[in-house]
C-alpha cells in the first residue's frame, strides 16, 4: 500500500498522507446527512439546505411577499413563468450560454444580448408594452426579480395581473 502512495505522491505528501490517523473502530461506514437531528436525509431537508446555498447568491434572493404573485387573478402558467424568471431558471440564451451550451447570446428581435432584464423591460417591443399600460420600468434595476417584486408589492392587483399576462405574452 506505502508503494502505491511513492508512486503516485511526492515524499513531503506520502509522509504526510501517513501522520493521518485512523480509526480503531472496526464498525462499517454508514452516510450520516447532519442537516437532519437522526442524521436521515429527506426530501424536505434537501429542500431547506438548497434553499440555504440558493440564497447566498444574490440574484436569487427575493424580498418580498411571494404570495402576492401566487394570489394574481392569472392562469398559472404565468405564475409559473413569472416564478422561473425571478428565480432565474428559466432557459434563456443566457443561463444557457453559463451552462456551456454553444449559441448565438444574441436576442433575435433587436440583436441586442439575450438576457430576462432586456427582453422584459429594455427591449423597444417591451418598452412598447409597457407603455400602453403606463407603466414607467426602473432602467436602473439590476436584477428583474427585484424589479418585478417592486412592481408587485407597490402596484395594485388589477395593474400587477395585466403587467404578469404581458410580461408572460413577451
Amino acid at each position: 500500500m506505502v508503494d502505491q502512495l511513492h508512486n503516485l505522491f511526492t515524499e513531503g505528501a506520502v509522509s504526510k498522507i501517513l501522520q493521518i490517523p485512523l480509526s480503531m473502530n472496526t464498525g462499517s461506514d454508514k452516510l450520516i446527512w447532519h442537516y437532519h437531528n437522526k442524521g436521515h436525509y429527506t426530501v424536505k431537508t434537501g429542500y431547506h439546505m438548497a434553499m440555504r446555498l440558493g440564497e447566498e447568491n444574490a440574484n436569487v434572493l427575493v424580498l418580498g411577499d411571494w404570495n402576492k404573485l401566487w394570489r394574481l387573478h392569472v392562469p398559472l402558467k404565468v405564475k409559473n413563468f413569472l416564478w422561473r424568471v425571478c428565480r432565474n431558471i428559466l432557459p434563456t440564451k443566457q443561463c444557457l450560454l453559463s451552462k456551456g451550451v454553444v449559441l448565438d447570446p444574441h436576442y433575435d428581435v433587436c440583436g441586442q444580448v439575450d438576457d430576462i432584464f432586456h427582453v422584459l423591460v429594455l427591449c423597444r417591443k417591451a418598452s412598447l408594452c409597457w407603455q400602453l399600460l403606463k407603466v414607467w420600468p426602473n432602467p436602473f434595476a439590476v436584477y428583474f426579480s427585484n424589479f418585478f417584486m417592486h412592481i408587485l408589492n407597490n402596484l395594485d392587483d388589477q395593474l400587477c395581473a395585466n403587467i404578469s399576462i404581458m410580461l408572460w405574452a413577451l
